[in-house]
């Protein structure tokens, strides 16, 4: 399955030259503890810190991509950092606790304006 072809990869590669709203198989690859290479347009540049569980690139440049990957096969510790990066990005922003506490706090400040609204309105 996909997952297990993450696990046992280097990195995964988002090379996407329009951006993506939502870069789902990025957030499925920091879940297995996969870095992330992704062109630096849309949601991929959104959702992912350049340095940080893997990289960002300019869309269409292949040389910045094959350096990247080269680095990655050159520099394991920098390879270690980057997976053990992806693992904790998944479990504090992208991981269903994470959400749900975003989600509850969303709500929780919508109530807080509903309410702080309706009682200067009495």
């Amino acid at each position: 399955d996909a997952l297990s072809v993450m696990r046992s990869s280097q990195a995964l590669v988002i090379p996407s030259l329009r951006g993506e709203p939502f870069p789902r198989t990025g957030v499925e690859a920091f879940s297995t503890g996969t870095p992330v290479f992704g062109a630096n347009s849309g949601g991929i540049s959104e959702l992912f810190e350049h340095g940080l569980g893997g990289a960002l690139f300019p869309a269409g440049d292949d040389l910045e991509l094959s350096n990247l990957i080269a680095r990655l096969f050159a520099d394991p510790a920098w390879a270690s950092q980057l997976h053990n990066e992806a693992r904790q990005l998944f479990q504090t922003k992208f991981s269903p606790s994470a959400v749900l506490r975003r989600t509850e706090s969303i709500y929780e400040a919508a109530q807080r304006t509903f309410r702080g609204g309706l009682q200067a309105r009495l």
